[in-house]
């Protein structure tokens, strides 16, 4: 068991240094993202997690765009160190500011924690349809408490952000949560899953950042994405 766990810390690290390299070439969203858009298709919206660029989401973007889906980053959001009510108000202000609409969020983890806040206290036009959540913490992390900065701090199981997202349940049913078969970052006892979520997924997948890459999560998300 403990060789297994190492096994996955490796290749999802391996992952996570891929993911650091290809941002330095991809600063800008591709100009396909919105060229390529079929009409009648869902508009994507993209949140990634801490620390993360957008472009650590490019594979399931890129799979999207292919789809046929518009899909918008948020440059705002820089690498998402901001509090989670701060960075759902950037996500309001830049649906309203390009005028978004028939959208769905897709994001990883902290994203779907803003993702979430932003369901439950914006959106007052529906504007967003709901969220497919990539390994996100709904629960928490404990890991978190091994980075004393408050951008880490808001996810520990007991923050209050996490108890206040916890409590309000109405956005639940719009959200569609996928997790990982093992998390090496989400330790908490619930992990990803969400009480009265649309749906909670597990894949056959192993590690937080790998399963960003797999083509079957893009695909899995592909079908998602047309429940709303």
């Amino acid at each position: 068991m403990r060789m297994k766990i190492l096994y996955v810390w490796l290749y999802d690290s391996w992952h996570l240094l891929k993911m650091f390299f290809a941002s330095n070439f991809y600063l800008k969203p591709c100009d396909h993202y919105l060229k390529h858009a079929v009409e009648g298709k869902k508009a994507i919206v993209i949140l990634p997690g801490i620390l993360e660029h957008w472009s650590f989401m490019r594979p399931i973007a890129d799979t999207l765009s292919f789809d046929g889906h518009p899909v918008y980053v948020i440059p705002k959001l820089k690498n998402n160190l901001l509090d989670i009510p701060s960075s759902a108000l950037i996500v309001e202000e830049f649906i309203l500011e390009n005028n978004i609409d028939d959208a769905v969020i897709v994001a990883h983890s902290k994203g779907g924690l803003v993702g979430k806040y932003f369901l439950e206290y914006f959106n007052k036009d529906a504007r967003v349809k709901g969220m497919v959540a990539l390994a996100t913490p709904f629960s928490g992390s404990t890991l978190a408490k091994l980075i004393p900065r408050k951008a880490f701090l808001e996810l520990l199981p007991d923050s209050a952000i996490i108890r206040e997202l916890d409590a309000r349940k109405i956005a639940n049913e719009k959200i569609i949560s996928i997790t990982p078969s093992f998390d090496n970052y989400v330790s908490a006892k619930d992990g990803s899953f969400l009480g009265g979520a649309r749906e909670n997924i597990v894949v056959a997948i192993s590690g937080h950042h790998a399963v960003i890459s797999n083509k079957e999560t893009g695909e899995l998300i592909k079908k998602c994405v047309q429940q709303f």
